[in-house]
């Protein structure tokens, strides 16, 4: 089976999700409630309003989701002032750096992004073979500077997060 897989994919860095709540209050001996930061959670839980469109749309979940978002997409534009076609959704950033890779890159070609910064664009510059370079942060922010530097004529995507997973 090894030999089918592409072999960039063994060198992808393993994702290691934060430790939920019950594992994590064991683990520290912690009693009571916690508030959970580090796997960008919501400690306030999810909005009332967003309970009541989730249970609203409850009676359509016979039917195939609107993949494209189109409602959401009109109304983003409008407001932002943008043509619909110049904007991209996702289940996610996950979703969404994922389909940039697929998109734009090809092996060889540059990444950039800050370290640390969210597992996910490094792993999708790691599936897609390229050049990554990283560039530490300066004063827990993405060094400009330092990123203006290191582009070339390979770099294709250059990855700036904000806020900055997994310290923002």
């Amino acid at each position: 089976m090894k030999n089918l897989i592409r072999g960039c994919v063994f060198n992808v860095d393993v994702y290691k999700p934060g430790k939920n709540k019950v594992a994590l209050k064991k683990e520290c001996k912690i009693e009571g409630e916690i508030c959970k930061l580090a796997s960008n959670e919501n400690p306030l839980g999810p909005s009332p309003l967003a309970i009541k469109e989730i249970k609203k749309s409850l009676s359509d979940g016979h039917l195939y989701p609107d993949a494209s978002c189109s409602a959401l997409v009109d109304k983003l534009a409008k407001s932002l002032g943008f043509s619909p076609e110049n904007l991209a959704v996702g289940n996610g950033t996950t979703d969404l750096i994922h389909l940039i890779g697929v998109a734009f890159l090809n092996p060889g070609e540059g990444f950039i992004m800050s370290q640390p910064s969210f597992i996910m664009a490094k792993m999708v510059a790691q599936v897609m073979d390229c050049s990554l370079v990283e560039v530490s942060l300066k004063n827990y922010s993405h060094d400009l500077v330092s990123v203006l530097k290191t582009i070339n004529k390979k770099t294709k995507v250059i990855y700036l997060d904000n806020p900055i997973n997994p310290i923002g």
